[in-house]
């Protein structure tokens, strides 16, 4: 699946660190790796996506290695099965 990357200009590291908390909790996948195809690191940080086929321009977090995860490309490819979790959760 295609994804387009939120921008991150004022997102720290620590930010990144705790928006993968948030994912963990409230996703229902057990999943330990990148969500990048291919990539066998284990994921360190979440960032901003949005679902290009989302209509309602939705944003969600996705779980990535520090590699994909500091990648400053527009789009990026994460694997189908991934779970995107959006950022609205409260506790």
């Amino acid at each position: 699946m295609l994804v387009s990357r939120l921008s991150e200009e004022s997102i720290t590291q620590k930010a990144k660190e705790n928006w993968l908390s948030y994912w963990k909790y409230f996703s229902k996948s057990s999943h330990e790796k990148c969500s990048v195809p291919n990539c066998a690191k284990n994921h360190n940080q979440a960032i901003f996506v949005a679902d290009p086929n989302d209509q309602q321009e939705s944003i969600y977090v996705v779980p990535l290695c520090a590699e994909h995860g500091n990648n400053e490309s527009n789009q990026l490819e994460i694997q189908d099965n991934v779970e995107l979790v959006p950022i609205g959760f409260t506790l």
